[in-house]
Order: C-alpha cells, then sequence, then structure tokens
C-alpha cells in the first residue's frame, strides 16, 4: 500500500488492542521501589508534599510512585532520594532486601 506522497508504503496505523499489547509488553512498576521510597519518607516524619516540591515533581507523582502504580524515570528517583538525604544506591539496595525472594 503507497501513502499516495513518496510512493513508499504508508505507515503503520496501530490499533487500539496493538497498542494495549505494546504498553503490556513493558515492565510493570516495582511495588517495592515505592515501599521504600514511602518508609524513608515517614520515618522522617515528611509529607509527600513537602518531599515531592522538594524532588521537583507533584504530591500526585509521589503519590503513584509510592503506591507502585507507576514506573519513575531514574532522575526522578535520584531526585527523590536526594531530597530524603539518601543515594539511589542506597534506595536500590533497600529495594533489593524489600523484593519477595521469587522476584530476585
Amino acid at each position: 500500500m503507497s501513502d499516495g506522497a513518496t510512493g513508499g508504503p504508508a505507515p503503520a496505523r496501530l490499533c487500539l488492542p496493538a497498542l494495549v499489547a505494546l504498553s503490556a509488553s513493558h515492565s510493570r512498576p516495582d511495588p517495592a521501589l515505592g515501599s521504600v521510597l514511602r518508609r524513608l519518607r515517614q520515618q522522617q516524619g515528611r509529607s509527600q508534599e513537602r518531599v515531592a516540591g522538594g524532588a521537583g515533581i507533584t504530591m500526585n507523582a509521589l503519590g503513584r510512585i509510592e503506591r507502585g502504580d507507576t514506573d519513575p524515570k531514574w532522575s526522578t528517583v535520584s531526585e527523590i532520594a536526594r531530597e530524603l538525604g539518601t543515594t539511589v544506591a542506597e534506595v536500590a539496595a533497600l529495594v533489593e532486601r524489600e523484593r519477595p525472594r521469587r522476584d530476585r
């Protein structure tokens, strides 16, 4: 099939089921990451609003991360860790200890 303009093939059009399949093929958010970040924040007695603001994200975004509803970028995890006074390496070590054995 030609796109008419260049004589080349027409661009692929993805239907809804294909988009859903592509989305499902990506890794799922790690609930252990959110659990660790929430625990660190709560141990410091800090609110989501304060930590999120210091990390440059919204309170809603931090809530989604803490619930394990979203898979944040490493740069976001780094900013949250910095705001909590720790490092990504320490967060990663805590996540590894948090995960159930079957997920390792």
